[in-house]
């Protein structure tokens, strides 16, 4: 937006606005005759014009507010004034001006205010900035609340309202308390379900699913290489012919093998088959090595379609036990320190020597079966704890996870596996 020009009367204005609508209009007409040189910044030129005028949408709408001229009859409303005098606006559009007009008249909003002025930040996204904010101040550090609103509108103005909702976790990340990433995990996980299926008649069955950030990645890693497309070779003709199957119906294979192939049979130890076999789902997360021992920060999924995708601290130190993920430590400057760990996961004989021992899981009062539970580091593998059977023990899914959400401590005395439940005596790694 330029600086007023001293002396200028509105009058003026409104006749400059005018011959400008009609050049624009006139410029139509001349396009066909305008150079391949010239069109590129033609259409820079007239961008400019429409963000200027955005603005200044934004602020004769805000000023028609605050008079409260834009509320007397025969409106009623502020959005019933706004499309009678700006016909080129839908009715959800001229709500969508006012809703953005008062969401920004908050002081601590100034800078998206002024995003809207320019013509960076449409209504939506400035609604969205401020709604966004709004339920994740008690999430953000009172000092880093000027840089969320920032950093929001910065990616708002490249990537509209859709970038700013995937912002959320990024900016709990950043500017969030320590450990409020892992309560938003926590929270998700108690939404998280999976219907029991209701058919549909024909063969089908509909099924309804939630997932955490957490097991999102975890299933686009499973069926990741299974759902692409997949040529096939004509029998009669011998020809490759192209995969025409959906993609939601190769999603949905994909997925049925994986199960199938998570539910190959195994030997225990006692000689009874067991559904425990199948290799886990790898997913490749980066984190930095402060993050991961101090519990702060976040991982970032890469190499699947969850790629960007956040995991808490808790989560990634979780996995780390039992599951097929696969840190990609980074330092301070983002220089690759370390792949993952070759002694990280525990060996079958390992894991079979714990089901053994534990029998089931080592949780106080639960007796879920030996073979359906993880291998969990006591002393964690983030903190140097060893890949041995003596600094293991096996925990049902459920209890491994409360595990690490408590930070409870465990240690093997005299070969079983005793359990300090009261919160947080795990103690804390520098």
């Amino acid at each position: 937006m330029g600086e007023p020009l001293a002396g200028t009367s509105l009058t003026q204005w409104r006749a400059a606005i005018t011959a400008a609508a009609q050049s624009l209009s006139c410029l139509v007409a001349g396009v066909p005759d305008a150079a391949d040189a010239d069109l590129g910044p033609v259409l820079s030129e007239v961008d400019a014009v429409c963000a200027a005028a955005a603005g200044a949408r934004v602020a004769v709408v805000a000023e028609a507010m605050s008079r409260g001229v834009s509320v007397g009859p025969p409106w009623g409303a502020s959005a019933g004034w706004v499309t009678s005098h700006a016909s080129s606006l839908t009715s959800a559009a001229a709500g969508a001006l006012v809703k953005a007009v008062q969401a920004t008249s908050d002081v601590q909003f100034h800078g998206v205010r002024e995003a809207l002025h320019s013509g960076r930040l449409d209504p939506w996204t400035a609604i969205a900035v401020c709604d966004t904010f709004r339920a994740l101040t008690p999430r953000l550090r009172p000092e880093a609340h000027e840089d969320a609103i920032a950093g929001m509108v910065e990616v708002g103005a490249v990537a509209g309202t859709p970038g700013v909702h995937q912002m959320r976790e990024r900016l709990i990340s950043a500017f969030g308390a320590e450990d409020e990433l892992d309560a938003v995990e926590e929270s998700a996980r108690r939404l998280a379900t999976l219907s029991s299926g209701r058919s549909l008649g024909d063969g089908l069955w509909d099924y309804r699913m939630l997932l955490t950030t957490e097991g999102r990645a975890v299933l686009e890693a499973a069926i990741g290489r299974s759902s692409r497309p997949l040529p096939a070779i004509d029998p009669a003709s011998g020809v490759s012919v192209p995969d025409d199957r959906p993609v939601g119906q190769r999603r949905a294979e994909a997925l049925v093998s994986a199960l199938r192939r998570g539910d190959d049979p195994v030997l225990t130890p006692e000689g009874q088959g067991s559904a425990v076999g199948g290799a886990k789902a790898a997913v490749i997360v980066t984190m930095t090595l402060g993050d991961l021992c101090g519990h702060r920060g976040a991982g970032e999924v890469i190499g699947s379609p969850a790629a960007g995708n956040l995991l808490a601290p808790n989560v990634l130190r979780r996995l780390a036990c039992d599951a097929e993920i696969i840190p990609a430590v980074l330092g301070s400057d983002g220089e690759l320190l370390d792949l993952g760990r070759a002694t990280r996961l525990f060996t079958s004989k390992q894991t079979r020597a714990m089901w053994l021992r534990d029998r089931h899981c080592s949780y106080p009062g639960c007796d879920i079966p030996a073979q359906w539970c993880d291998a969990h580091h006591l002393t964690h593998w983030a903190d140097g704890g060893s890949t041995a059977v003596n600094n293991a023990a096996l925990l049902c899914p459920r209890h491994h996870q409360h595990v690490h959400t408590h930070r409870l401590l465990g240690q093997v005395l005299e070969g079983s596996v005793v359990w300090d439940t009261r919160p947080h005596s795990y103690p804390r790694r520098p």
